[in-house]
């Protein structure tokens, strides 16, 4: 089964993140990596959340297809 170029566009623009949630996941990270490995801690506060080594993972689903070339359609409209 495949897809057409119409119907990828629709599943790209649902399971894409939006940009609020794409700059919170690299803030989230940003902080955990600063946290880990200037700081030599184990976890760190964002905002009122906890973060420990559950949230960046989650935050990677978001910058993984960053990282492979492969942006999502948010990043070719800003």
């Amino acid at each position: 089964m495949g897809l057409t170029p119409d119907q990828a566009a629709v599943l790209n623009e649902v399971y894409s993140p939006t940009q609020e949630q794409f700059d919170r996941a690299w803030k989230i990270l940003d902080a955990y990596r600063k946290a880990t490995e200037e700081d030599a801690r184990r976890a760190v506060m964002f905002g009122d959340e906890m973060i420990d080594e559950a949230k960046p993972q989650d935050g990677d689903q978001v910058r993984r297809p960053w990282r492979a070339g492969r942006p999502h359609a948010l990043a070719r409209s800003g």
